[in-house]
């Protein structure tokens, strides 16, 4: 969890984000594209034909988003291209963040003759939206405009916001647990 507080990994872990392996019974763990990258050149093996090389650009697209998941974002499926070329194939793909923000994570993969992997490349313009801070404490202000900016921001986030809620409603005294109620209500009425 990032938002409202983050909390922090155990060691050995530096990221929030992590992808973990688990190989002939070891396990070990990516929490950056270029770990991913490196992962990717020593583990996956061949991709001589469309269909797996399609897959392996899908798969990259997948591990790569959890890096900026942070429990708020949805992504789309991955749409994913497979090209040849005289010197093998390139895979791109991407995948469109479709709600908690916005922007896309591109890959461009290059397959030679034989399917081996021999670069990955990405681009990512992924930009977080409103995050929960202190909006369930504000919806009891005295100050109107500030109650129903938090409202707004709740009712942006959604069902999102329902783990952040929860945190707020079990620690509220009674007035403030009605409003998170009635704020959920809505959530849950309005479909959002």
């Amino acid at each position: 969890m990032q938002y409202p507080v983050p909390v922090y990994p155990p060691d050995p872990l530096e990221e929030p984000s992590n992808v973990f392996m688990v190989h002939s019974g070891d396990v070990s763990f990516v929490d950056n594209t270029d770990d991913l990258g490196n992962f990717f050149s020593q583990q996956l093996r061949p991709v001589p034909d469309p269909d797996s090389a399609k897959d392996a650009g899908s798969t990259w697209l997948r591990l790569s988003e959890e890096f900026k998941q942070d429990r708020f974002f949805t992504f789309s499926d991955p749409a994913v291209d497979y090209m040849p070329t005289p010197a093998g194939a390139q895979v791109s793909g991407q995948v469109l963040v479709l709600d908690g923000g916005k922007g896309s994570i591109e890959m461009r993969m290059i397959v030679n003759p034989v399917g081996t992997v021999v670069d990955i490349q990405e681009t990512t313009t992924v930009r977080a939206g409103i995050r929960p801070i202190c909006q369930a404490t504000k919806l009891l202000d005295r100050d109107p405009l500030v109650r129903r900016m938090a409202e707004q921001d709740i009712l942006v986030m959604g069902r999102a916001a329902k783990p952040y809620l929860d945190g707020q409603r079990a620690k509220a005294k009674r007035a403030l647990k009605r409003a998170i109620d009635r704020i959920w209500a809505r959530i849950v009425e309005e479909g959002r």
